[in-house]
């Protein structure tokens, strides 16, 4: 492959230059062209769970080694819910058989759960809320990848205090940070702490409140998102108290918990169903539903400061759509956002993506069509319900689960994937006249991209690039002059 730096030079004696499939030019006179829209296309959908009870609330993480590990509530046991947990080795194709990876009695109920895994490693983590006794917030890891299990707590709260809502994070080395609702406060008990483990969950820092809320306000509904080396965020939402809105406010780190920054509004308004992600590049995206839409807030200098929202879904204004359980990922640089809402009566699960970092979404800002987002779940036209989508990425694959009843009452959970695929142009060959004279086109992703519609064009004329087919991901095909020995020769 080339070294994907634009050079300018002669296709059969014509000055040109190039430009990506988004069709904005880096150089005049050639032009890369597409009748095709580009918006995310999901696989089909296939079961994850095996129970023939009810099943509700899924999670979903992928590890460094490309596995995908997804768990649930699950009422098999008739008494009470459990957590299972079961993974995928081919990008979610298939499922392994389930198992049980708590340890509650019967008599009560793990509930809140959370997952996360090491993209630089193979383990994998899950935290919820224990309810025997005092409530507690316990942590099921596994080093290798699902196949064995321990059980631990993460809080180190006194007794007759209550803990709630633990959320999780692994950084890019294998830092694990949880956060939680913690009510052990004597001034003002609605309070937000986190613990740090660099031991891959075997032990806990002690914790420390990262909240600051206090005169009546309450902290609560945390959110996490950890990236790089040592880099996490925290959000939470802050209701209450003297302001007539609420706030999401958002702390950091950038020594694996060491230290955390004071806390900053990211947005205002009436809250629901926040989420973020962040990258080791100091960029963190918050996804979260208000006034029945989605919108996303961004701050590209490691949380302290955000721009203004930007709206996501497109929902039609006059549809009295309720969009809700937005969840926020990066897939190849590019962010995107899952959620579910009822613009077709019924609950079904969204998406979309954004090529210009969260200001634009979908197919905005031309022609910017209302209703045409990506539909997740393939049952259009069922009146089953889907619903709590939780999402992961890795490299160039964004992954969803969700609930969903299109067989039965008590609901599955089910799976789709969008894999990324980037056709761009990223090289053209230089040489004196008489020389073979390259363009390389370059499908930047993890599966075929098709060149079936494209067409590259120089100085006016249009050639079809029907004949390449298709480029298998992370491979490459030129287009060059007759005799150039390129894989598609344009004539003349």
């Amino acid at each position: 492959m080339g070294d994907a730096v634009a050079e300018r030079g002669r296709l059969s004696g014509l000055v040109v230059a190039l430009a990506v499939i988004s069709g904005v030019l880096a150089l005049p006179s050639i032009f890369w062209t597409s009748t095709q829209a580009i918006t995310p296309g999901f696989s089909v959908n296939v079961r994850v769970d095996d129970s023939p009870a009810a099943v509700s609330h899924p999670k979903i993480a992928v590890d460094g080694t490309g596995k995908l590990h997804a768990v649930w509530l699950d009422h098999r046991n008739g008494n009470d819910d459990d957590i299972h947990y079961a993974n995928s080795t081919d990008g979610g194709q298939t499922w392994s058989a389930s198992r049980r990876i708590d340890d509650m009695p019967w008599w009560t109920d793990p509930s809140e759960l959370d997952i996360a895994a090491n993209k630089s490693g193979s383990e994998v983590y899950v935290v919820y809320h224990d309810s025997r006794g005092w409530p507690g917030i316990n942590v099921s890891r596994s080093p290798d990848g699902g196949q064995t299990w321990f059980l631990g707590r993460v809080d180190d709260t006194p007794p007759a205090t209550f803990v709630w809502r633990p959320v999780v994070a692994v950084d890019d080395r294998g830092t694990v940070y949880v956060a939680w609702e913690d009510w052990r406060n004597s001034t003002w008990k609605y309070q937000v702490n986190v613990a740090v483990s660099t031991t891959e969950g075997a032990s806990w820092t002690p914790s420390r409140q990262v909240s600051d809320t206090r005169d009546s306000r309450v902290a609560q509904n945390p959110i996490i998102a950890a990236a790089g080396a040592g880099y996490a965020w925290v959000g939470w939402r802050t209701t209450g108290g003297s302001w007539d809105t609420d706030r999401v406010k958002v702390v950091g780190t950038r020594d694996s918990g060491a230290t955390w920054t004071a806390a900053v509004n990211a947005a205002t308004g009436s809250f629901w169903d926040a989420d973020m992600v962040g990258t080791g590049d100091g960029r963190v995206q918050m996804a979260y539903s208000v006034a029945r839409e989605i919108w996303v807030v961004t701050s590209t200098d490691f949380g302290v400061t955000w721009m203004p929202p930007s709206r996501v879904d497109d929902a039609p204004a006059l549809s009295f759509a309720v969009s809700r359980d937005s969840t926020p990922a990066i897939v190849d640089g590019d962010p995107f956002v899952v959620w579910a809402d009822n613009r077709s009566d019924n609950w079904n699960i969204y998406a979309s993506g954004s090529s210009d970092g969260g200001v634009s979404w979908g197919d905005c800002p031309s022609p910017c069509y209302l209703g045409n987002d990506a539909r997740v779940d393939d049952t259009s036209g069922s009146p089953s319900v889907q619903r709590r989508p939780a999402s992961a990425s890795s490299a160039y694959s964004l992954y969803v689960v969700w609930e969903d009843d299109r067989n039965r009452a008590d609901g599955d959970i089910y799976f789709a994937s969008f894999v990324v695929s980037k056709l761009q142009v990223t090289e053209v060959r230089d040489s004196p006249d008489g020389f073979p004279e390259m363009v390389e086109i370059f499908n930047h992703g993890g599966r075929d991209g098709s060149l079936n519609g494209y067409s590259l064009v120089v100085d006016g004329t249009s050639h079809s690039l029907n004949p390449l087919g298709a480029i298998p991901g992370n491979a490459y095909r030129t287009v060059g002059g007759p005799a150039s020995g390129a894989d598609l020769e344009l004539a003349g």
